[in-house]
């Protein structure tokens, strides 16, 4: 197996005692060897250090904490950069789980049968079909995965919408490259993921591996005017980032379909919570012509009339 690379599954956490088991469990319940588990300890308290004390008589497993609070971002950053070693990583948030035992070891063999064509990402968790219509130039090489070059994923991810943080596997090396995790935003991850999808070419993955744990305590559930201007920040820098790859059309088309994108999450955001005169507001003036835009923009005129 070591002729297998080496995979860090990183798990940031903060004041996640509840779930943080979970997360830790499904890790070392993969059937994949070489592999190493990280936990980044961002709490004041010491409630997840009596948790991971149960796990670290496993060899895989490596405390950390931080001596000062540093923030969801800042702790990515430092997990991958000084705690992880390995040649490829996976983010799993303190109350994130996989639900799939043999991710990582099928991931891998689908990256290391492939290596000849330099790919950066591996995403799992999507519909297949939609991905196969969307590209039509994909690659099969499993009955469960495609490959697709990069570029061509990132130009038009906008008819994808669809990231799972927990699910994508990423070149380290490549990625240290990149100053990943490091732009102030809630989608820092897809910020720095993106990236990648230009510097080479992504496995995509009909295969469900890991869940997404919604709960009141998600930082997503902070998605407000304001933090919508740094993920629109977030686009803009993207598309600087992208130029080299593409055309002035083609960059100015992805720039205004993601930045609706965006608008369309907030929105889909607001019909879950108490309606407000000022949020119908909001969405009326952002209106677009797209159909998820406006399937939502009716939600909220249903539950406002």
């Amino acid at each position: 197996m070591e002729a297998f690379p080496k995979i860090s599954v990183q798990i940031p956490t903060f004041n996640q005692e509840l779930f943080i088991k979970d997360a830790l469990r499904s890790a070392l319940e993969q059937r994949y060897e070489n592999m190493e588990v990280i936990i980044a300890d961002d709490n004041i308290t010491n409630e997840t250090t009596v948790t991971a004390r149960d796990f670290l008589n496993d060899s895989r497993v490596r405390y950390f904490k931080n001596e000062n609070n540093l923030g969801r971002i800042d702790n990515y950053h430092k997990s991958l950069y000084d705690y992880c070693n390995g040649d490829w990583a996976i983010n799993l948030d303190g109350d994130d789980y996989f639900t799939n035992d043999n991710f990582l070891k099928e991931a891998l063999d689908l990256i290391s049968r492939n290596e000849k064509e330099n790919i950066t990402v591996f995403q799992a968790n999507h519909n297949l079909d939609k991905i196969k219509k969307i590209f039509k130039d994909h690659k099969v090489i499993s009955p469960d995965a495609v490959l697709i070059d990069g570029p061509t994923y990132f130009l038009n991810y906008y008819k994808v919408q669809r990231f799972r943080h927990c699910a994508t596997i990423y070149n380290r090396k490549e990625a240290l490259k990149l100053n990943f995790y490091s732009f102030d935003c809630l989608s820092t991850d897809f910020n720095s993921i993106a990236k990648l999808f230009l510097k080479g070419n992504v496995i995509i993955s009909g295969k469900t591996v890991a869940h997404w744990r919604q709960h009141s305590c998600n930082e997503s559930q902070t998605l407000d005017e304001k933090n919508l201007q740094k993920e629109r920040l977030s686009i803009e820098q993207l598309s600087q980032f992208a130029r080299p790859y593409f055309n002035e059309h083609q960059i100015k088309k992805w720039e205004k379909k993601m930045k609706a994108y965006i608008i369309t999450l907030y929105i889909e955001l607001l019909t879950k919570k108490p309606m407000t005169v000022r949020s119908l507001k909001y969405t009326v003036r952002h209106f677009s012509y797209d159909i998820t835009y406006f399937k939502q923009l009716i939600r909220l005129i249903i539950r406002y009339s």
